[in-house]
């Protein structure tokens, strides 16, 4: 069921919905790094008791329960390791093969991972497709120029 109300200029808006998209009443908005009510709350109940807390957190996960065992070791366990593989200057597709070539070779000797080789050759990719878009942008930018010096004769 859809409520509208008048507005001052005759047309109708939305109950519940009184700014557009993207706007508010407060311009500033709120301000960043501030903090919920709850949360500034929340911290000094336990400011003292820290210490405690967390020791108690960690007993109960020595003591085998899945849940705070969980909590503790999911942050450590999302961390990808560093890569030990050098990654030669990238000025162009032909040092892009050059990587490639590096790498298969580092997983064929065993020295990196298939999975490490992977998460480079993503990066590789990611640096072609910028260049790729950057020779394009110059690219289009000389047609414009020519176009636009073909115009002027």
């Amino acid at each position: 069921m859809e409520f509208e109300d008048e507005t001052d200029n005759g047309g109708t808006k939305s109950r519940g919905r009184p700014f557009p998209p993207g706007e508010s009443g407060n311009r500033a908005g709120r301000p960043k790094g501030s903090r919920n009510r709850s949360t500034l709350i929340l911290q000094e109940l336990i400011a003292g008791d820290l210490e405690a807390i967390v020791g108690k957190a960690k007993q109960v996960a020595l003591d085998g329960n899945p849940a705070m065992l969980q909590t503790f070791l999911k942050p450590l366990l999302r961390r990808e390791p560093p890569i030990n593989f050098e990654l030669p200057d990238l000025h162009s597709p032909a040092d892009a093969v050059k990587v490639m070539r590096n790498l298969l070779q580092n997983v064929s000797q065993g020295e990196i991972t298939l999975a490490e080789a992977e998460r480079v050759s993503r990066v590789v990719e990611v640096y072609l497709n910028a260049l790729e878009v950057d020779d394009f942008e110059r690219r289009l930018g000389l047609v414009e120029e020519w176009r636009h010096h073909l115009g002027k004769e």
